[in-house]
């Protein structure tokens, strides 16, 4: 904010302000979108979209949610893709079958097919052909990549709520009886690969371990298509996705960071809650979404973004900060001096979330405004009709008393 304080806020729409938040985002949350009309010179060559009949994009929407939520109905179909039988699956691999970057590899696909269906068929038809041709061509990636998002988290909800959750233990971790590293250090020391059924495994617990696999694998997928489909992103996002996207490929690859296998569980316990709460943040963006849906009716868009705000703050507050927060200090002996960088981090995490709520604030603002001096022009228009038709009645009154007149004369 400069010198001019809040009217600076309330001279811009509520769309600049929104593009203000995604400047200031750096978080693994969606990026709200703008979506404010273009000028016909801006529009792109490709701007023409033809009706999008309901054959084609109901049978694409589905496409985009199998191929999204296919690492979820594998995991909840143990034998279909990835085997049950546990004494064939090893526990530095995750119990998976395979390597960490296959596993990558076949998220970032179904990403990426699943972007192109949108673009050319489900977003155009959720926003209607005569908005969509007024976006230009980086609001239509935006549009891609924030649907896209909402997608994703609503698949890795589930994963780590329902899947994952149980394994969450304050006192030795998560998955801290079944230490994936701990068990590649016993690989490359004595020579010996533990299968999950000798590391005492369930075929719950199995489950519950690709499920925490393929969730962070998924939030890395759409982070690396948003970083090459849309590079102006603002530095700060982009300093942001890569950090997580390292910090994945670090904790779920065991050969790296080996030697810190005693406090590995720890820090999944801490990530659990982070990345929990990026997954509820689904709610959060798919209350934006209603926001830009609504955009002939401001009183509407108010409420959505209150919505928004709300579950904003609840979701910062208890699933960034408390049980983070509670998780490192409980186990400070096994975090030792990194107890406090963790804590420096959520507390940089929290300031960015409350940043975004305060902007967000700016715009109910605006959309109340919006909507009550709509509401006044609309009185003023009323008025003007009511006047209008006194003066169409005065004027056949003058009318009829001149005819009486010139009759009796």
């Amino acid at each position: 904010m400069d010198s001019h304080g809040n009217k600076y806020c309330e001279n811009k729409t509520d769309e600049e302000i929104l593009d203000n938040i995604e400047k200031g985002e750096t978080t693994s949350r969606s990026l709200l979108v703008d979506t404010s009309e273009t000028t016909q010179d801006n529009i792109t060559t490709d701007s023409m979209v033809p009706n999008i009949p309901w054959y084609k994009y109901i049978p694409a929407s589905l496409i985009v949610i199998l191929l999204i939520w296919k690492p979820l109905f594998v995991v909840l179909f143990p034998g279909w893709v990835y085997t049950s039988d546990l004494s064939k699956v090893f526990l530095f691999q995750g119990c998976v079958g395979g390597s960490t970057q296959t596993v990558f590899v076949f998220c970032l696909l179904e990403v990426l097919v699943a972007c192109v269906l949108l673009k050319k068929i489900v977003v155009p038809a959720l926003f209607g052909v005569e908005a969509w041709t007024s976006f230009d061509h980086l609001k239509r990636r935006k549009l891609v990549g924030f649907c896209v998002k909402i997608i994703v988290r609503a698949s890795c909800f589930i994963q780590i709520a329902i899947l994952v959750s149980p394994q969450v233990d304050f006192e030795t971790g998560l998955f801290g009886n079944f230490n994936v590293k701990r068990s590649n250090v016993e690989l490359e020391t004595n020579h010996t690969a533990m299968t999950c059924e000798e590391a005492g495994m369930t075929i719950k617990d199995a489950v519950a371990m690709r499920a925490w696999i393929f969730a962070r694998d998924d939030i890395m997928a759409v982070m690396v298509w948003e970083l090459a489909c849309i590079p102006e992103l603002p530095i700060d996002a982009w300093l942001h996705h890569l950090f997580v996207i390292l910090g994945v490929c670090l904790g779920t690859d065991p050969q790296i960071m080996a030697s810190q296998e005693n406090v590995q569980p720890f820090i999944d316990n801490v990530a659990f809650f982070l990345i929990l709460g990026g997954a509820v943040a689904g709610l959060v963006e798919s209350c934006v979404l209603m926001y830009h849906l609504n955009n002939k009716n401001p009183k509407r868009q108010a409420r959505w973004m209150q919505l928004s705000i709300c579950l904003q703050a609840i979701m910062v507050t208890v699933l960034f900060v408390v049980f983070p927060v509670l998780v490192v200090l409980k186990n400070k002996h096994h975090f030792g001096g990194l107890a406090w960088g963790y804590i420096a981090l959520i507390a940089v995490l929290v300031a960015v979330e409350a940043k975004m709520i305060w902007q967000k604030t700016s715009i109910v603002k605006h959309a109340k405004n919006k909507a009550s001096r709509l509401l006044l022009e609309s009185q003023n228009d009323n008025s003007n009709d009511f006047q209008s038709l006194d003066n169409d009645v005065v004027t056949q009154d003058d009318d009829t008393v001149r005819q009486e007149r010139d009759k009796h004369e």
